[in-house]
């Protein structure tokens, strides 16, 4: 399936969680919702004055949410209609332009990570702000909800990424995961939320423990984001050349890769430092 949309670069690309809609955002002050079955375009969104970064539907599909630079409002949040393509709402919601948006699964929650050094959280049904989360003091890049809704990551400029513990007005860093030396760009849960990964521009990708932020595995790899497959198996990581990673998580898994492509076996300190175990010995 292709898209036969304009030129323009593309800044983001989502499904809705029925898998029957999708949405591009691009450069040119546009949000554009396909028809995922026939690749028509269903609507052409304008509204941002600028480039619009992120776009997130709500679970039912009835909503889409899009950020950006917004020219001479910084940091606007829409809400659109996607059966109209009419505008329901919008609002500033920050003193800098908006690098990312999330809906927590059960479409109660709004998050908005900016440039302004902080990310919010926001009640979906009244677009009520309910927190501002400050720990940052950097631009904020990359924000996600946990699959049970309980926590969010942010990924931020400071070279940090943290995880919070969603409770209204009281939401709090629950940990801090130290350990890349340049900015972070994204952090995301794994299906089961016991790890969080994160990509940053010091050309490596880190798999953390969710509950405790103790860094739990480094890859190579440089580049804005990173998603898991559905079970947890691999892990897809975009690079600044424009190529896609695909790493396989489970070590067995990653053993057998590596004997069936490798020339020699790895030494005890060689495991250590790559796979975080103690021997490679069977």
């Amino acid at each position: 399936m292709t898209l036969l949309a304009d030129e323009w670069r593309k800044m983001s690309v989502t499904f809705s969680a029925d898998g029957s809609k999708i949405v591009t955002t691009a450069e040119n002050d546009t949000a554009v919702i396909w028809d995922a079955a026939t690749s028509e375009a269903i609507h052409t969104l304008n509204g941002h004055n600028g480039p619009i970064l992120d776009a997130a539907f709500t679970p039912d599909g009835r909503q889409l949410i899009t950020v950006g630079e917004s020219g001479e409002q910084p940091g606007l949040i829409n809400v659109w209609n996607t059966d109209s393509g009419t505008l329901i709402t919008s609002w500033v919601g920050h003193d800098d332009f908006i690098e990312r948006v999330a809906i927590s699964p059960d479409g109660e929650w709004l998050a908005s990570a900016s440039t302004d050094g902080t990310a919010k959280l926001w009640r979906l049904d009244t677009y009520e702000l309910i927190a501002t989360l400050l720990d940052h003091e950097a631009p904020v890049n990359g924000i996600n909800f946990s699959h049970d809704g309980r926590y969010l990551a942010t990924a931020g400029a400071d070279n940090l990424a943290r995880i919070w513990e969603i409770d209204g007005e009281d939401t709090h860093v629950v940990a801090t995961m130290q350990g890349h030396n340049s900015v972070v760009w994204d952090a995301v849960f794994s299906p089961d939320d016991a790890s969080v990964a994160t990509i940053s521009f010091d050309g490596t990708v880190k798999l953390w423990e969710t509950k405790s932020g103790l860094e739990r595995l480094t890859l190579p790899g440089e580049g804005r984001e990173v998603a898991f497959s559905p079970d947890g198996t691999y892990l897809a990581a975009s690079t600044s050349t424009g190529l896609i990673r695909i790493y396989v998580l489970p070590v067995l898994d990653l053993l057998a890769v590596a004997e069936a492509r490798g020339v020699r076996p790895l030494t005890e300190s060689e495991c250590q430092q790559y796979l975080h175990m103690e021997s490679c010995s069977p």
